[in-house]
């Protein structure tokens, strides 16, 4: 594990942690300030790593708009998220597998919010589960 994915486990953290204090919260969301900066971050490191950071924030902004139309992002923080991390990711397949581990582990939650008649999660703890799962499996 490289410096860059502890960073985006540690802003993946802190997002989660501000995304379920104020979840459902009427007052309550995530700072933009925080979301902005990760992207920021995420695109230094990604030029850092030498990874083509334009195709790769294309795409997961792309990937990132049809699962909002699915329904499965809730808004501009689950995209902003969605596409930092796209941009630390080297390139379009791995974009896919985590995308593809994302809605997995949504989908898990959702039939499991169904079934025990839960309260439902937000999406940036579900995206920081599945960039744990994506980094231990690749």
């Amino acid at each position: 594990m490289n410096i860059i994915n502890i960073i985006t486990i540690v802003f993946l953290l802190i997002l989660s942690i501000i995304d379920i204090k104020t979840y459902k919260n009427k007052n309550g969301s995530i700072p933009s300030v925080l979301t902005t900066l990760f992207l920021i971050l995420a695109f230094i490191s990604g030029i850092f790593l030498g990874h083509d950071i334009a195709i790769n924030s294309l795409f997961s902004f792309l990937l990132a708009l049809f699962l909002t139309e699915l329904k499965l992002f809730l808004g501009e923080p689950d995209i902003k998220v969605f596409v930092a991390i796209g941009m630390i990711l080297p390139s379009f397949i791995e974009i896919v597998y985590f995308a593809i581990i994302s809605i997995i582990i949504l989908a898990i939650f959702q039939i499991y919010i169904k079934i025990r008649k839960a309260k439902e999660l937000p999406l940036i703890p579900i995206l920081l589960i599945s960039f744990l799962i994506f980094i231990l499996i690749f």
